[in-house]
């Protein structure tokens, strides 16, 4: 008995040593205090960005020309009418409705509503992009890697040939002739597409365009741990069972490869946000008034010496959520690869 007490307690002591995956790379993503604060910040922009209109005085498109360019917490004149456009209004907070928290814009527009709204822009352009080239690239270079012979060498041949383009070269070719194509107008698909694009404020075809190239780099990753994978035991196993390919692609060989996959996208969301910020910046993102961090920027930057705020409060916010989704990136990568903390 002592015996059999002591094996159970023995096996009991295994077991509690044993650790899933999941559960190591948390244990080493909390350490990183960095990631952490950065994951918190992304985590509170979200908040922000969803509850906007809870959180701003005024809709992103509320003129008051009589008080543009007016610095931060400047207070003004509320009349009846405006105050009927005030989300604060009838609250506890309706004094605020008077009060420019960030400034105004060369409209008169409030500079922190626009900035808490254009938030919506910088997050759905980032998780929409990243989770697009994710999924195309990571089927993509799983079919190529897992199918080889001449499949593989055809579609990896295709990659070569897209890399060779300059992805922002590309993208501002695809912007313009989508901006050229909504002002001409379109009947059937084009027309569908440009309706939904209009109601996006330009979302949509910033999404293409931004995707067009992005999933090259997935592609490429999922090509190489697929043929990494592929003659493992576990998918021999799988085949001398008589299990399919397709089932044995997403169903094996997918997901035990989807954790260097999902690193890279998250460390590509700091650029996809630049991306969007720099086409606004040119004039070729989201629709105005659609308000983006970049496009603030273009607006602001002619009074940057007289008027810093024009520019540092939308610049701060883009460079806070860039580098946090950067800081993340990097914890996700340091706690999803062993071979960094020896497990």
């Amino acid at each position: 008995m002592a015996r059999a007490g002591r094996s159970d307690l023995e096996v009991e002591g295994a077991q509690s040593t044993i650790r899933s995956p999941a559960r190591v790379a948390w244990r080493q993503f909390r350490r990183n205090r960095v990631a952490l604060a950065g994951a918190g910040f992304i985590l509170l922009v979200v908040i922000l960005a969803i509850i906007a209109p809870w959180i701003t005085p005024y809709h992103y498109t509320t003129l008051n020309t009589a008080n543009a360019r007016a610095k931060p917490l400047t207070r003004y004149v509320v009349d009846e009418e405006r105050l009927a456009k005030c989300h604060w209004a009838g609250t506890p907070l309706e004094k605020a409705c008077g009060l420019f928290l960030a400034g105004s814009d060369a409209l008169g527009r409030d500079i922190w509503s626009r900035t808490v709204y254009g938030a919506r822009v910088s997050l759905s352009v980032a998780m929409v992009a990243s989770a697009v080239s994710l999924v195309i690239g990571a089927i993509y270079g799983a079919i190529s890697g897992y199918g080889g012979g001449r499949t593989d060498e055809a579609m990896m041949r295709l990659v070569d040939f897209l890399y060779a383009i300059p992805g922002l070269t590309l993208i501002i070719l695809l912007q313009t002739y989508f901006k050229a194509l909504s002002r001409q107008g379109a009947t059937g698909l084009p027309g569908l597409l440009i309706d939904a694009n209009n109601a996006l404020g330009g979302l949509l075809f910033l999404f293409i365009a931004l995707g067009a190239l992005s999933w090259l780099g997935i592609a490429r990753l999922a090509r190489g741990q697929v043929l990494s994978h592929k003659e493992r035991e576990y998918v021999l196993a799988a085949r001398a069972v008589g299990v399919s390919k397709t089932r044995i692609l997403f169903r094996h060989l997918l997901p035990s490869t989807i954790g260097p996959l999902l690193v890279v996208a998250s460390l590509s969301i700091p650029g996809f946000i630049f991306a969007e910020a720099a086409l606004s910046f040119i004039g070729l993102g989201v629709n105005p008034p659609m308000p983006s961090w970049g496009a603030m920027i273009l607006e602001g930057y002619p009074g940057l010496r007289s008027s810093p705020y024009l520019v540092l409060v939308p610049g701060l916010a883009l460079t806070l959520l860039a580098l946090a989704f950067n800081f993340v990136g990097d914890a996700l990568r340091d706690a999803i690869d062993p071979r960094l903390h020896g497990t």
